[in-house]
């Protein structure tokens, strides 16, 4: 129960630290640069297996938008895949974003990019 407790409070805590004046914008990944993202969720989630990735990148990742933070060194810091869906609503067809990979080392948490992206 306590353990519940921690999870909720650190939910509604303010950012530790903010990125102020941010030099770099988000950045969305040309289709050819896609698998620059794949470190990245490695890293945060470990419980993919690289046959998932491997498929997800070659067929749905091509069609998907992936907006990126770099940190100093160039590497993605934070990302968020918005993969297009098809639903139909009230007899309409409407293509929505599907979040998945919504994600930001660990080292860079609680400073505002998922904000920002």
């Amino acid at each position: 129960m306590n353990e519940n407790r921690n999870i909720e409070k650190d939910r509604h805590d303010p950012p530790v630290e903010k990125i102020e004046n941010r030099t770099c914008k988000p950045e969305i990944l040309p289709p050819g640069k896609h698998g620059e993202s794949r470190r990245l969720w490695e890293e945060v989630f470990p419980e993919d297996c690289r046959e998932f990735l491997d498929v997800y990148y070659e067929k749905k990742g091509r069609r998907n938008q992936i907006t990126v933070f770099r940190d100093g060194q160039g590497s993605i810091c934070s990302m968020i895949h918005w993969n297009p869906v098809e639903l139909s609503f009230y007899g309409h067809r409407i293509t929505a974003d599907y979040l998945v990979a919504v994600a930001t080392r660990e080292d860079m948490r609680r400073k505002g990019l998922m904000a920002a992206l």
